[in-house]
């Protein structure tokens, strides 16, 4: 009987240990920006439905002067720093117009 219960709560850990989610990524490629003060910044893989702050928080906020969309998926760019205020699609292979993003997002846009 024992047995039994060992190997029905082996074979139950197994199953969940496979059905666990892994982390979903929007793209695979990179996210390259350069700053308001001219550095180059990137993120690779970026994650799906994250909001990516490329833009300087002041007032009124920093844009980025432009972003390079290196990946194999379609993003949204935005003027404000939460995501909120969409300005362009950013296409895969696609750049930003210049001074005008200051957040982009990856994956389906509500």
């Amino acid at each position: 009987m024992l047995g039994r219960f060992a190997l029905a709560t082996a074979t139950a850990a197994m199953a969940a240990a496979v059905a666990l989610p892994m982390p979903a990524y929007a793209a695979e490629g990179r996210l390259v920006w350069v700053t308001n003060t001219g550095q180059t910044k990137s993120i690779s893989n970026p994650p799906d439905g994250r909001c990516i702050q490329v833009g300087e928080p002041a007032f009124p906020v920093f844009p980025a002067r432009v972003v390079h969309n290196r990946t194999d998926t379609a993003a949204v760019a935005y003027s404000d720093l939460s995501c909120q205020r969409d300005v362009q699609s950013l296409p895969p292979g696609s750049s930003s117009r210049e001074n005008i993003v200051a957040s982009v997002k990856f994956g389906p846009v509500p």
